[in-house]
């Protein structure tokens, strides 16, 4: 029976602490000393008492999180209500205001539709994308000026411009003083660690075949198991977030193109 293989390096950093935590639980339920593991028990503990340093949680505890949580469901309370008057605007179906319609409701489909769907990184960027075609083009400013939805598009802007501050305040409070590269060293050590450990783990079973690693190894397995599975989940997102990204893009640049063409006439 032999430890399964996993790609530490593609951990991300706040991952490594919980994966080394574990392993040490784990490790805390058998006679280490029997095991011949005691040694490494202890290098577990000082690199997870080291590698926690890098744990930065980015929600909650926080005096400004409750500011950052507040505009953030102010800004949603109004592209919610954007959304809402546009697909009213659309059913009204006003003769004299097809063209706004059609311009403005390409600019919301396209932002603000499916944005609940979205993590809240997603959802600021997608109004950024929202806010920015507004601005940059004359056509879509005008087409929701006469549909009458500036002042709610002035609200939204105002309410997601607090959170970004916010937000950013709160993320550059938490900023540990560490340098970039003293985290990449101390994680690039917790991995160490880790493989060590497990080549030693084998090593063992096969020096000590009268002892019984067997429910150690199981023990670790699931837990690799685990996050191997955390890592192909995420890089299948990612690639599926990429592949969307360029859709999106795409489709922006053919807005942009139609919104143009517009202003041409």
């Amino acid at each position: 029976m032999e430890v399964k293989n996993i790609s530490l390096s593609r951990l991300l950093k706040m991952e490594l602490p919980g994966f080394i935590e574990t392993t040490v639980d784990i490790l805390k339920k058998y006679d280490v000393e029997k095991l011949h593991l005691d040694f490494w028990l202890k290098v577990l503990e000082k690199n997870h008492e080291k590698i926690k340093t890098l744990q930065v949680p980015l929600d909650g505890g926080h005096p400004l999180s409750e500011q950052v949580a507040n505009w953030h469901n102010e800004r949603l309370k109004f592209a919610s209500s954007i959304n809402i008057q546009m697909k009213g605007i659309i059913k009204g179906d006003l003769p004299s205001l097809r063209l706004d319609v059609e311009i403005a409701e390409e600019v919301v489909k396209l932002y603000l539709s499916d944005y609940r769907e979205l993590n809240k990184m997603s959802i600021t960027s997608q109004i950024n994308n929202f806010l920015n075609a507004i601005e940059r083009v004359p056509k879509a400013k005008n087409a929701f000026m006469k549909l009458g939805l500036i002042p709610y598009i002035d609200s939204l802007q105002v309410s997601h411009q607090n959170h970004e501050k916010y937000y950013a305040k709160r993320r550059r409070a938490k900023t540990k003083v560490l340098k970039r590269d003293e985290n990449k060293a101390i994680k690039r050590e917790g991995e160490l660690a880790l493989r060590s450990f497990f080549e030693q783990v084998e090593v063992a079973n096969r020096t000590y075949p009268e002892l019984n690693y067997a429910p150690l190894i199981n023990d670790l397995n699931v837990l690799i198991a685990e996050h191997t599975n955390l890592i192909n989940t995420r890089a299948t997102y990612n690639k599926k977030r990429a592949l969307k990204a360029k859709a999106e893009k795409e489709a922006i640049a053919a807005a942009t193109n139609v919104l143009g063409a517009s202003n041409s006439y």
